[in-house]
């Protein structure tokens, strides 16, 4: 059992050392987005987009 356990974690160390996580901030002065892309072992795998446009005007408003 414990040869199966360090193989399991042998392989999950191998497989998170391939994993990459980036996060970007784009404003165009119209949008504000938080890009994240996720990467494996150098491809983009997963591509994600969150606007905070909303979020930073509701709280502009909140401080005025």
């Amino acid at each position: 059992m414990s040869l199966l356990s360090g193989l399991e974690s042998t392989m999950v160390q191998t497989l998170g050392s391939k994993f990459e996580v980036e996060n970007a901030l784009e404003d165009d002065g119209e949008t504000m987005l938080l890009i994240t892309l996720i990467k494996f072992d150098g491809v983009v795998i997963q591509r994600h987009a969150l606007d905070l446009m909303p979020m930073y005007e509701s709280f502009e408003k909140r401080m005025k």
